[in-house]
């Protein structure tokens, strides 16, 4: 008798953990605050708001080069990567584990600096396998090692992550 109710319990609880893995997340629009281990200061001219004060001397962005940028809305991510737009599908669980697809962008040719942090920024997106939220800010990391991105949402609307089972 035991043995009949934990069949249907083991059941239900699979798939939970299967919804809560596939539920769609959402965060962004936000801006790149630090790329590479490298603290990016936004220019006052930008047209998002500054991020706040960071404790170590941050390296400004390029002159001209626009703040890369990124968006979660469900399954599928996107953005700019400072010279040109970029898009991917995504899958972002429960638990914090974060991957982008094969990841698409215009292809314009812009400045060294530009397509140097468009290179850094693609490199970052595609090494992610873990999230870490922490209200408006979200640190993206590899499978070991260092943060390789921060970004900041300066949205209005409620962002949201998957809620934990």
């Amino acid at each position: 008798m035991r043995f009949a109710l934990l069949i249907p319990l083991a059941a239900l609880a699979a798939c939970s953990a299967a919804q809560a893995a596939a539920q769609p997340a959402r965060f962004g629009p936000a801006v790149v605050t630090e790329l590479a281990g490298r603290p990016i200061a936004l220019a006052p001219a930008r047209p998002v708001p500054p991020p706040p004060a960071v404790p170590e001397p941050a390296t400004p962005a390029p002159q001209g080069v626009p703040p890369a940028t990124l968006q979660i809305e469900g399954a599928r991510a996107s953005g700019s990567t400072g010279c040109n737009q970029w898009s991917a599908d995504v899958v972002w669980s429960s638990r914090g584990a974060l991957r982008f697809g094969p990841v698409a962008t215009t292809k314009m040719a812009c400045e060294p600096a530009a397509m140097a942090q468009e290179r850094t920024f693609l490199a970052a997106l595609q090494s992610t396998t873990r999230a870490v939220r922490r209200g408006n800010e979200l640190s993206l990391f590899p499978a070991r090692g260092a943060r390789l991105m921060r970004l900041r949402s300066f949205s209005a609307r409620a962002d949201q992550t998957p809620a934990r089972p």
